[in-house]
């Protein structure tokens, strides 16, 4: 069994069933004594207190997930769960009162805790209210507080597990994680003794905790299996981009198994064929299951993303039906990853892999950028600068374009495919660019050729640069005017709420801008004029 739940695994099957009128035995070590290890806080709220003499210093230990991360997308354990205040978490040597406290709560909960004391460790039962496990939905436990034990019962989607027993269960209202099987002596490490398969309806018994963004029931008890009708030979099956034929094997125990093609998968895929395999009498299996292999053609992808099909296969015998669900993917056209250089090197209309990390961010995207290069990422639907990072890693797939000169994958026109979180960091700026007269009217020459070609060719590379000059703020326009030339303006490119605030500050002051250079648009359809920068820092000019 996995550290986290070593101490709520062991304390929680004790006490499952009884309340807190029951007399415990108190257990103490050499190095730290409790005066209660089982503490009981009314249901309506209010304080315990508890004696707690050391020997030598002590601490509350970190076991319990908050289900929050930290910056390296670890999980951040805690001391204590939400619902529960401790007068303190640490202490040396003598006797502390320690006060425990919570509010009030209808449900009844748990919390198994455990304090460190000269490198050993005393475990603490905390219990408020009645946690006799009750009946309810998946939809009951996902919206339950932590700590509650609960009887659910609903079909067995995926097994992860078939050591300790942890599975998917799912009963119409939701889905939910079973963390832990015990098998029907209360025993650990034996789920393959209880029989469960894909497709069973199982009823368990266990306590609620939420690891992450997932809701777990915690070292259940079985009471209730009944077997599906339908076997699952394999619970997923694969075809690749090419297409073509692809079997579902199912073991039958009732009559003709249904299949049919769901409706968001029919412009792709088609049933071809269903046959029945009948089993064969053996001297140990005197009347065997029949095998069913149902066969369907899909059609090649042009998609780069995966794509999948839910098939969903029923049964009946007498009185008695089964449903059960495989899951079909048929994998994308995904480019090999490259250096957003090498990606950018053939110019709009490629499809690419890059990786990078988050380098600016404005109104409307932010800026992608590795070792070698960078490009412009518009957000898709519903997202906002919020929530992007400076630092933060990204995979992003998609087809190139270009905009006034400069690369980009724009998400408003479906070109990116795939955008996906590597893990959050941070992000060191080198040396930027400095765009002095020559520089600037270097650039409105090159450019100015190409001006009809603006939205077709890449001209300008994603760089980080600084500028100089004079912040003219003209309504929505926040522009720099540069003091030495009149050929070219600096623009701030879509500038967030807070940017736009501190630009506004500084309208009418000589400023350096620093950020990254996306594009250079064109003023009355012939004039490469704005330089438009994603602004990572702006400050007055000395």
């Amino acid at each position: 069994m996995k550290f986290r739940y070593l101490f709520a695994a062991v304390l929680s099957t004790v006490l499952l069933a009884v309340g807190c009128t029951e007399k415990y035995e108190i257990t103490s070590l050499d190095e730290i004594q409790l005066s209660s290890t089982h503490i009981c806080i009314p249901a309506e709220g209010g304080d315990v207190k508890v004696e707690l003499t050391a020997k030598t210093s002590w601490e509350f230990a970190k076991v319990i997930n908050s289900g929050k991360k930290d910056d390296n997308n670890k999980p951040i354990y805690l001391q204590l769960p939400e619902w529960l205040t401790v007068s303190a978490l640490e202490g040396g040597e003598g006797t502390t009162t320690l006060t425990f406290h919570a509010e009030k709560d209808k449900a009844g909960r748990e919390t198994a805790l455990v304090i460190l004391a000269g490198g050993k460790q005393q475990n603490l039962i905390v219990r408020q209210g009645d946690v006799k496990a009750s009946e309810a939905t998946c939809k009951d436990v996902i919206e339950g507080p932590d700590g509650k034990s609960y009887i659910v019962e609903g079909v067995v989607t995926s097994i992860a597990n078939t050591t300790y027993g942890n599975w998917y269960l799912d009963d119409g209202t939701g889905e939910i994680y079973i963390y832990g099987t015990l098998d029907s002596n209360g025993g650990e490490k034996n789920f393959a003794s209880l029989g469960i398969e894909v497709g069973d309806v199982v009823k368990v018994k266990g306590p609620k905790t939420t690891y992450g963004s997932t809701i777990e029931l915690v070292n259940v008890s079985v009471l209730k299996i009944t077997k599906s009708l339908i076997g699952v030979v394999d619970s997923e099956v694969s075809v690749g981009v090419e297409g073509g034929e692809v079997a579902v094997r199912l073991v039958n125990k009732g009559s003709t198994i249904l299949a049919s093609v769901p409706d968001e998968a029919k412009d792709w895929l088609t049933l071809s064929s269903i046959d029945l395999i009948k089993g064969v009498p053996t001297e140990k299996e005197k009347n065997p299951a029949d095998t069913t292999c149902i066969r369907y053609i899909a059609a090649p992808s042009t998609l780069v993303e995966a794509r999948t099909a839910n098939l969903k296969f029923s049964t009946t015998s007498g009185d008695a039906s089964s449903e059960i669900t495989v899951v079909l993917t048929q994998k994308g056209n995904e480019p090999e990853k490259s250096d957003i250089k090498d990606a950018l090197a053939g110019g709009p209309g490629a499809t690419v892999n890059v990786q990078g990390r988050v380098a600016a961010v404005c109104n409307q995207g932010y800026v992608l950028a590795d070792n070698t290069g960078a490009i412009l990422v518009y957000y898709g639907k519903n997202f906002t600068a919020a929530d992007y990072k400076i630092g933060t890693e990204y995979k992003a797939v998609g087809k190139t374009s270009a905009y006034n000169f400069a690369p980009q994958f724009d998400n408003g026109k479906g070109n990116l495919y795939l955008e996906s979180k590597i893990k959050d960091g941070s992000f060191t700026y080198g040396t930027p660019v400095a765009y002095d007269k020559a520089k600037i009217e270097a650039l409105q020459a090159e450019l100015l050729p190409d001006v009809s070609k603006k939205d077709e060719i890449f001209a300008v590379d994603i760089q980080y640069v600084k500028l100089t000059g004079t912040v003219k703020v003209d309504g929505n326009y926040c522009n720099l005017i540069f003091t030495d030339t009149e050929a070219m303006q600096g623009s701030f490119y879509q500038l967030t709420d807070a940017q736009k605030t501190s630009v506004v500050a500084l309208d009418g002051k000589k400023v350096e801008l620093y950020g990254y250079m996306t594009s250079v648009s064109v003023q009355s359809k012939t004039t490469p004029k704005f330089i438009n920068v994603v602004m990572t820092e702006i400050k007055e000019a000395e």
